[in-house]
């Protein structure tokens, strides 16, 4: 757990969840377009985002377990130097959440699958969280109940940011991969999990796998290298 954490782990403890939102939402308000500023706002969306899914679960009494950060690799292709990271896991016996947080500075727009858009860049978050899918389906299979041949990993991104969100995507594709923030989190949440009753995953062998490949220090510099980090 990182300072930063810490911290706001220490206002939630104190002060409640929604003093907590009010501390992250001015810490986007100071401006610094340094990478150091939006590695921070980064890190602020995705704390946020597990202390909801935290008080979320406390709440609706849920069995379940949250991870961050979490390095994988093709466990199906060994000798590849591919790693990639998954900003957050909320995993249930039912279904398992896979999110991209993003963390943007004024207006976005969303098009296509999920291609999102600020006044200099545009990211394919679709593709990425793809990937990410793809690659956690390849590592915990094992994990999955025998009885059921069900996939129920489901896709999201969650932008928490200044500025306004204009979703300009089909349908079709809002429902594929649905772009959440703080005031729609635990509508999703309920949409999905009220349509996933059935258990697909063993959660104890689940928690033990991603905790194994959490404890991993060598994936961690595995990825800084594949990233071109030294």
């Amino acid at each position: 757990m990182d300072t930063l954490e810490k911290k706001l782990r220490e206002v939630y403890n104190t002060k409640g969840l929604q003093f907590v939102y009010e501390v992250c939402r001015s810490m986007l308000s100071i401006k610094d377009n340094t990478g150091k500023k939006r590695t921070v706002n980064g890190n602020v969306c995705e704390i946020l985002l597990c202390l909801m899914t935290e008080e979320y679960l406390s709440k609706k009494n849920i069995d379940g377990f949250i991870a961050r950060s979490v390095i994988l690799k093709d466990p199906k292709k060994p000798s590849s130097d591919f790693r990639t990271e998954i900003d957050f896991l909320f995993c249930t016996k039912q279904v398992i959440f896979c999110t991209e947080c993003k963390s943007y500075v004024g207006e976005k727009r969303i098009t296509d699958k999920f291609t999102l858009h600020t006044n200099n860049r545009e990211f394919d978050v679709y593709k990425q969280n793809q990937i990410h899918v793809e690659t956690l389906y390849k590592n915990i299979s094992s994990t999955k109940l025998k009885q059921t041949d069900k996939f129920n990993i489901a896709m999201s991104g969650f932008l928490f940011s200044n500025g306004d969100i204009i979703d300009e995507r089909e349908k079709q594709y809002k429902s594929v991969m649905p772009a959440i923030t703080q005031n729609n989190l635990y509508q999703f949440y309920n949409a999905i999990l009220s349509s996933n009753t059935s258990n697909v995953w063993d959660l104890s062998k689940l928690k033990k796998l991603i905790s194994t490949i959490l404890n991993n220090k060598n994936l961690r510099a595995e990825h800084k290298n594949y990233l071109g980090y030294q």
